[in-house]
Order: C-alpha cells, then structure tokens, then sequence
C-alpha cells in the first residue's frame, strides 16, 4: 500500500548520463528523455540558451556568443557547473506535470570514476534538483538491461562502448566480480576519423559529419569493407572548399587503433579473471552494448580474436537505461545492487590504453591472415 501513497509524494527517475547522450526514465512512466549530453551558453553571461539536441544542432555554426560544450568526458564530470545545468533542465522535462514532489533519482557511475569523480555525481544531482540520489554501476545496470544475469550465479561478461570509455565487467546474481575500464571508445573512433582526413587528404570537417562516416562506413573487419560516401570540407591548404570521396577502406584503417585497444583490454581482463569465472565466460561468452558495438563486424570481430561466443544486446544504445529502469521498479534490487562513492584502496578500475594481456596478437599478424580469413567467410 505505501509503494501506491508514495508516488502521490514521490517521483523516482533513473538517470544514464553518459558522454554523448542522457536518457531518463521514470518509475511506473517509462523512457521519458534521449537527448544528447549538450548544451549551449552564452559565452559573455553564461546563460543557458540550449540543452540536447537543440544545443547539438548549433554545434560548428553557433552564433557568435555562444558556445557549445561537452560537461561530460570519458564517462565523469568535466564541468560541474554545466553538467548540472544540463542534468536540471532534462530533470525538468521528465518532471513535467510531477512538480512539487520529492525527487529521487538513481545514477549510473562507470567502473573508470574514481572516488572524487564518484562523489561529484550526487553533489550534481543535487544540484540540478533531486532530493535523494543513490549510485549503481553501469556495468551491472548493463547487464541487467541486456539479460545477461543468470539465476544460477554463475558470471557473464559484458562489453559497453560508450562515447568516452569502454567498462568491461563481469558479473553475476551475486553483484559485480570484475570492472574495469579504458578510456577509448566511440568519441576515440571518430577522432581518428577527423585526424585521418586532415593528415592525408588535407581536409577538415565537422564532428558531426565525422559521426555520420563512422556509423555509415565503419568496419571492424578491414578486410569487408564497402561504400563510399561524399564530402563537403574544408582544405587545409588552401582555407576553400573542397569535395573529397572517402572509402569504407580508409574508415576502417582510421578505427583500427582504438579498436585494437578495446580488444587488448577485453583480453587483460579474461586473463585477469579467476579460473570457475574464466569457464563462464567461455561458456556463454561476451555481450556488446553502447552505441560503439553498433560498428558493423564488431560482433564477429571480437568473436574471431578471442575465440568465445559473442552477440551485440538486443537494444545496445539503452542497455544501462533498461537496467537501471528494473532496479527502480523492484526496491529490492536498488538495494542489492547500489554503491556508494567510496572505491577500496586496492582497487584499480582504469586500464591504461597501452594494457596488454600476456599473449597478444599483433595488429600485422592479424592483418597477414586476411587471405585465409576471407576464403572462411565466403
């Protein structure tokens, strides 16, 4: 009977705000925000003008006094002050026809956040409105949203390509067994994009139009690659503008690096893993999530280098949201599942991007092997 009194009182929300995109959810209401983590100021005053996707739509033609910023960076909060502005105008819209009552929400906090990073997120939650805040761990919130916890306890992995960084996690009824981070992921993909067609065809364009490439040309598997798509830039030479054809082939040179250390990481961990844990993961093997596991191939490609199983989630852009959205319709998973701010002495969360397992095969020898590989494959 209290849970029906408590919402005349109460409005609790889930709240996945990551690096590119904020999603909200509402307990008893559903998905109620998808917007891009953006927002526009006023450069001179520092005045909201815009949050989301109006705010995204100015990024590189933004009046002359405004500005367009990120507040979030790899996962954590790069700046408070508009992290909470951003956070307090999407609260608003998920509250609309809800003020006046108490707000509790719930965070997502990824494995890489380190104590401080951890203890901001309540403060900016806060800040941007909620009464009371609680955390849970985005990898588990995966899990949860992507149906990979199995009853029985034993452990499954997942792997969530977010914007800013790539939690690797094993988990199981029981909680989380193993977190871990690298701070490369999707953003890191488009960058090397940017960074390819400034360095060899001396052209510059938009984030944006870098996103559209990656999402439309990106291969996992260098060696199935097809398309080809037309672009407007802007020369690096000469200052004009010049129309360029970029190939699927050159996408997927461009992403190599950063999907080779997704993979490194992925692989320390397996190595890392205790040995009944080890025997899950080869059992039921690895589940993609975030929007970076929507790269074409990626699923095949992982499956090939570390010879497990490998599915991508069947909604990879809102596995931690779903996740997040069971532990606030049933309170006795919040309270098994949530986590504090505080991160033990001995734990070490954030792999350096240079983290190799023992036996790692080399980009040149993977590369050798494409004859055989696409004979296999047809």
């Amino acid at each position: 009977m209290w849970r029906h009194v408590k919402q005349w009182f109460v409005q609790e929300l889930a709240v996945d705000l990551g690096t590119a995109t904020t999603l909200i959810y509402g307990r008893g209401r559903g998905l109620l925000v998808h917007e891009p983590s953006v927002v526009a100021v006023n450069k001179y005053t520092g005045a909201l003008v815009a949050v989301g996707h109006e705010a995204l739509a100015m990024l590189g033609r933004e009046p002359r006094d405004v500005v367009v910023r990120h507040p979030m960076r790899d996962g954590t909060v790069a700046d408070g002050d508009l992290a909470a502005a951003l956070l307090g105008a999407l609260l608003e819209r998920a509250r609309a026809g809800g003020s006046g009552r108490w707000t509790y929400v719930l965070i997502g906090v990824p494995s890489s956040a380190t104590e401080v990073e951890r203890a901001v997120l309540p403060q900016i939650a806060h800040q941007a409105g909620a009464d009371r805040v609680h955390l849970i761990e985005e990898g588990l919130a995966a899990a949860l949203g992507a149906d990979v916890i199995r009853p029985d306890g034993r452990a499954s992995m997942l792997v969530d390509i977010g914007g800013g960084t790539t939690g690797v996690s094993i988990v199981s009824a029981h909680g989380v067994i193993v977190a871990r981070a690298v701070r490369v992921a999707g953003n890191e993909m488009t960058e090397a994009i940017l960074d390819l067609l400034r360095r060899e065809r001396e052209v510059l364009v938009g984030w944006q139009v870098a996103e559209a490439v990656k999402f439309e040309l990106a291969s996992a598997l260098p060696f199935l690659t097809e398309g080809r798509k037309r672009l407007l830039g802007k020369s690096v030479v000469t200052g004009e503008l010049q129309e360029i054809e970029v190939t699927a082939e050159e996408v997927a040179r461009a992403i190599e690096r950063p999907l080779q250390i997704i993979l490194n990481a992925v692989r320390a961990v397996i190595e890392a893993a205790p040995p009944d844990v080890a025997a899950d993961i080869h059992q039921f093997g690895i589940v993609l999530t975030g929007g970076g596991s929507l790269i074409r191939h990626l699923d095949d490609r992982v499956r090939e280098e570390l010879r497990l199983p490998v599915r991508r989630a069947r909604r990879p852009l809102e596995a931690v949201i779903l996740g997040m959205a069971k532990v606030l319709e049933n309170p006795e998973l919040l309270a098994h599942f949530r986590t504090g701010s505080r991160v033990p002495a001995w734990e070490e969360t954030l792999l350096p991007e240079d983290a190799r397992p023992s036996s790692v095969i080399p980009i040149s020898a993977w590369t050798q092997e494409r004859p055989r590989r696409r004979r296999a494959m047809g």
